[in-house]
């Protein structure tokens, strides 16, 4: 049923019960990670893995950097306590 119609395990144990087969969800997903068919992507209806692994290649030195910044907090002009230390006075103005 996961090779043939890539079904969920959910679906699956719904199927089985539908058929007088009453089998729990945790179990049909501990059989599908044993036989490494609980990514539903990657099985083909063949039974291979049907992604192949990439290797990432940069054209130049910091080509694949990326950075997120992301300001959370109210920082007075010329830093926070970091930069001043934590029981400085301009900290706790």
């Amino acid at each position: 049923m996961r090779r043939e119609h890539k079904w969920s395990a959910s679906r699956i144990a719904s199927e089985l019960r539908h058929h007088g087969a009453a089998v729990g969800r945790c179990t049909i997903t501990r059989l599908l990670a044993q036989l490494r068919l609980n990514r539903r992507k990657s099985p083909n209806p063949a039974g291979e893995n049907n992604r192949e692994s990439r290797n990432l290649i940069a054209d130049r030195p910091g080509h694949m950097v990326d950075i997120v910044m992301k300001k959370t907090d109210r920082l007075p002009d010329g830093g926070g306590w970091r930069v001043h230390g934590k029981n400085s006075i301009r900290l706790r103005r």
